[in-house]
């Protein structure tokens, strides 16, 4: 339950970080956000400032350590 509970939390602070700093739709936001965690990353949907490719090395770490 815990594992459930800290991965839905990454999807929603990653969500929320890419609305924020990339100025994403939820839907985008989202789709780059689990894309981002699973490692697939397919690049239609990337972050383009420095402070969203911060995020997102933040965002993999968090996602491939838990």
């Amino acid at each position: 339950m815990l594992a459930i509970g800290a991965f839905a939390s990454l999807l929603l602070v990653g969500t929320v970080g890419y609305m924020a700093l990339e100025r994403l739709s939820l839907f985008d936001a989202l789709y780059l956000t689990v894309t981002t965690v699973s490692t697939v990353g397919y690049g239609d949907v990337v972050a383009k400032t420095n402070a969203g490719r911060l995020f997102t090395i933040v965002l993999i770490l968090f996602g491939v350590g838990s």
